[in-house]
């Protein structure tokens, strides 16, 4: 199964992703700060993050996950 981190602060589009995501049969985590996500990365690893491009620590994740290519969806 594929392992879907989601790393967002705002519970509702968290909630959304997990929702949505699980019901396609994906297997998801949350976490709504970056310490978290590295913390559960470690834990369950991930083939996919999603990351909320204005967490505070964003170049450090992408570096820490291995990121060498991201693609940024805005929120307008």
């Amino acid at each position: 199964m594929t392992k879907i981190l989601v790393v967002e602060d705002e519970a509702s589009f968290s909630d959304a992703l997990e929702y949505l995501l699980s019901k396609e049969g994906f297997e998801v985590s949350v976490a709504d700060t970056g310490d978290k996500a590295i913390s559960t990365f470690d834990k369950v690893g991930a083939d996919l993050v999603l990351l909320d491009r204005s967490e505070e620590h964003t170049s450090e994740l992408q570096s820490r996950f291995g990121i060498s290519y991201a693609v940024f969806c805005l929120k307008k």
